[in-house]
């Protein structure tokens, strides 16, 4: 059978190499990450005065795609969780190893099959390869940390690292809930502020296990220092009874 490839084409910023930079960047990195498992494959570039081609993979579907269907993929069904999950932190961790720091991680961002048992990070289009940032704001908002939206708290250049686990905190209660835990990390946020100052939110809001209410409570730390490194997310992932009660 003839093998799918995806060609994505993307119109070039402007005519000078200043112009391109950014785009220029996504595709270092994206060739920096190829080959990673889990991280969607990059097999070609090219470019002529109007375009840049990227030559990938192909896949039928992204995340957020699947998480939209009526039978929703992931709730309780623990085996498929843990096992995509898992991919997703293998890939990541991967990247950081490599000082490829995505900046965008959401489910949109995540390319997979039809049913959601095979994942693929894509779209390094704000990745960077600085541990820290002064590019506040840089993703999307419900994903991003309080110290990434830089909105609420004193603008220290953030850790790059730390921000994409945050994110795959959001990503883990999309997976286990259909549901995004704030729209935005800013005590102005309703729901984020009732996280900051009851104890009990989560297991209000959110119908998983006590178990999986401490792993978000961790990776949720307002301190970037305090949220548990992938390594120890995979741990506490892999020895997690159920996500679900």
């Amino acid at each position: 059978a003839p093998i799918e490839r995806a060609v994505k084409v993307v119109k070039k910023a402007g005519p000078s190499k200043s112009d391109t930079w950014q785009q220029r960047q996504e595709i270092t990195l994206h060739q920096l990450v190829s080959g990673i498992p889990n991280v969607l494959a990059l097999y070609a570039t090219a470019e002529d005065e109007e375009f840049f081609y990227l030559v990938m993979d192909y896949h039928e579907s992204d995340m957020f795609q699947v998480l939209c269907h009526d039978e929703h993929p992931y709730i309780g069904k623990d085996e498929m969780v843990r096992s995509v999950f898992v991919k997703i932190l293998d890939a990541v961790h991967a990247c950081h190893e490599r000082k490829v720091f995505h900046r965008d991680l959401k489910p949109e961002n995540i390319l997979c099959n039809t049913d959601g048992s095979e994942v693929y990070i894509a779209d390094f289009g704000l990745g960077t390869q600085q541990m820290f940032s002064y590019s506040f704001g840089c993703g999307t908002s419900a994903y991003l940390s309080p110290e990434c939206l830089g909105l609420e708290c004193e603008r220290f250049a953030y850790s790059t690292r730390h921000g994409d686990i945050w994110a795959l905190g959001v990503i883990l209660v999309n997976m286990t809930t259909g549901l995004n835990p704030w729209e935005q990390a800013v005590k102005a946020d309703e729901a984020f502020s009732e996280f900051l100052t009851d104890d009990d939110h989560f297991d209000r809001v959110l119908a998983v296990s006590k178990e999986t209410i401490r792993i978000l409570k961790r990776i949720f730390s307002v301190d970037p220092l305090a949220r548990p490194t992938i390594p120890e997310l995979r741990e506490s992932i892999l020895e997690l009874p159920t996500f679900f009660r």
